[in-house]
């Protein structure tokens, strides 16, 4: 049973939606975000793991034995004292009376299964240890900082264990592959600690509150200058990956950005590049318009009558705003119903920088799936209807109907799109509806049309062209993160896709892994013209061959390395010059005294 998304508004469709987001400060974004964050993977894999009042013996062992690992990262020099810490912190003495259940500190020996009760089993505990271990390890008394170790920790914890596999190299081309990859990364992080001042900046904003404030022209006018001058300017160049971007480019973004230290928010900090589009393919549920319904269901304003009546006529219950048909394909209406199909979600992926546990510099890759214009969820994806996507001999291009449309999507600069959102008006299909129209689309029933090619959004929804499309299905609106059960094999489906946008590391993260090595259902798009994923040591299409290839790039503009390092640079030349000038501030305030 399948939820359209229902809106408390008027459908972007019908050209009632204001363009408000994208010219908002990026600092009340990030506050909105902070308000109504989006549950993280490791938010899910602590909610299921709360949810288990065991652990597998493999998984305890795991954990035991990783604990010890953050009770030596505490105490270097005794890790048993760093152990003890950890337990006070918590204020829980009864478990240092069975210290060895929790804690398997280096050098001491850890039976693969043990006897029973050999190792503790209630997740609960485990994860208040982490987390308590995290607080510790903190060197800051920032509320953010002090949270984001306490993730780090957990995150420490369960790596290795069935909630967070390490990638295992398959094969000895695999084993030197990784390490080649390692060592790519080890070098770059070196490079950019070494010849900038980033770790410094880190060291600061530990215990100072620094942001960015961005401002569209029309917002700069008549804007007082900050009191700090030009210290305060944000650098144009450092604005890719600071300021939150859908596909489309021809809308008014930030033009000057400033320092600001009203926000405990310092993202801007860790500097990334982008690399290019990610695809990533999936097995879906998407319900089946039958061939003779799909004329009725022309996505226009004027056709909502005809399309409530066709929808209707399939089981469709429009006054709940609540479900869609529960049945198969073929098995109540011939042609209509719930059939299997291969989805392929777009994503924006990045190299970028983040600081470890020691406060060094760290290589990471991140991925953010693509939001189209005023969407709240990602949606940016494509569907062949075959449920098997269609396959050539050639790895790089597997999936080929749907490589196909990956290309064209994104050569259109993301204006065409496989799929239109189309919310009913009330007054077409409820006859006890007697608002005026202004809330003709209030609580409607929102959901996605989905067509078998490629509509063009620059296109009114009433030209008699955009009719003449047809669309093949119909898919809950946000169905990518809200709909579990439009995905399948019990969910199972979703979880990878979480793990899919909560990535964030190197080649120990399983997924990152797939996509730095390369695998048949990913698809790499470069958008650096001297990053073209050639086969070589790393397989054809793979972000690891593209980086690799890369570092052969006959200008500086395309070298990916370079262009890390000279952000890194300039967001620690500028952040910290800043800070100077608020330093300056105060001492002149008070040689005033």
């Amino acid at each position: 049973m399948q939820k359209p998304y229902c809106f408390d508004g008027r459908s972007e469709h019908h050209n009632y939606f204001s363009y408000i987001a994208l010219t908002v400060r990026m600092t009340m974004q990030n506050q909105d975000n902070k308000n109504n964050p989006r549950p993280s993977l490791q938010d899910g894999i602590i909610e299921r793991l709360k949810g288990q009042s065991r652990l597998s013996p493999a998984d305890k062992k795991v954990f035991v034995i990783n604990l010890g690992k953050l009770a030596a990262r505490i105490d270097e020099a005794k890790p048993l004292n760093g152990a003890k810490k950890i337990v006070d912190h918590l204020k829980q003495e009864g478990i240092w009376q069975k210290r060895k259940r929790f804690f398997r500190l280096p050098g001491e020996e850890t039976p693969d299964n043990g006897s029973e009760g050999e190792y503790a089993s209630n997740p609960v505990v485990f994860i208040a240890l982490a987390e308590a271990a995290g607080e510790l390890l903190c060197n800051s008394a920032k509320k953010e900082n002090i949270e984001r170790e306490k993730q780090a920790a957990v995150k420490t914890m369960i790596t290795g264990s069935s909630y967070a596999p390490k990638h295992t190299p398959l094969n000895a081309a695999e084993i030197s592959a990784k390490a080649l990859l390692d060592e790519y990364a080890e070098a770059l992080a070196e490079a950019i600690q070494s010849r900038t001042k980033i770790t410094d900046l880190w060291t600061i904003l530990e215990t100072t509150n620094i942001t960015v404030e961005g401002f569209t022209q029309d917002e700069t006018v008549g804007k007082e200058p900050s009191i700090y001058g030009q210290a305060a300017n944000f650098p144009n160049r450092l604005f890719d990956g600071i300021f939150r971007k859908p596909p489309q480019r021809d809308k008014p973004w930030p033009s000057v950005s400033q320092f600001t230290t009203g926000y405990d928010y310092s993202d801007w900090a860790y500097p990334r590049v982008r690399l290019g589009y990610l695809a990533t393919t999936h097995q879906i549920r998407m319900f089946s318009i039958p061939e003779d319904q799909r004329s009725l269901c022309q996505n226009s304003y004027t056709a909502d009558l005809t399309i409530a009546s066709s929808l209707l006529t399939l089981g469709f219950d429009l006054n709940s705003c609540d479900r869609l048909p529960d049945y198969d394909f073929d098995e109540h209406v011939k042609g209509a119903g719930w059939k299997q199909v291969t989805a392929s979600i777009m994503h924006e992926i990045y190299i970028g920088i983040r600081r470890n546990h020691s406060g060094n510099v760290e290589i990471v890759l991140s991925i953010s799936p693509l939001l189209a214009q005023q969407s709240h969820y990602p949606d940016v994806y494509l569907i062949d209807e075959s449920g098997i996507a269609t396959r050539t001999v050639d790895p790089g291009l597997s999936y080929f109907d749907l490589a196909k449309k990956e290309k064209q999507l994104i050569d259109s600069r993301f204006q065409l799109s496989q799929n239109r959102n189309h919310g009913l008006r009330n007054s077409s299909h409820n006859i006890e509806f007697v608002e005026d129209s202004e809330n003709d689309y209030d609580g409607s029933y929102e959901f996605d049309f989905v067509y078998n090619e490629l509509v063009d959004h620059k296109k009114n929804s009433a030209e008699p062209l955009f009719n003449k499309k047809l669309p093949i299905g119909i898919l809950p609106n946000g169905w990518i993160e809200l709909e579990q059960q439009n995905w399948l094999n019990d969910g199972h489906d979703f979880y990878e896709f979480e793990e899919t946008i909560g990535a964030n590391g190197w080649t120990e993260d399983r997924f990152l892994a797939r996509v730095l090595l390369g695998a048949e259902d990913l698809r790499f798009y470069p958008v650096n013209p001297e990053a073209k994923p050639i086969a070589g040591v790393l397989r054809k299409g793979s972000v690891g061959a593209s980086l690799l290839n890369n570092l052969n790039a006959k200008s500086d503009a395309n070298s990916i390395t370079n262009l890390l390092i000279e952000k890194a640079a300039l967001t620690a030349e500028a952040g910290l010059k800043f800070y100077e000038a608020m330093f300056a501030d105060h001492r002149s305030a008070i040689r005033k005294i």
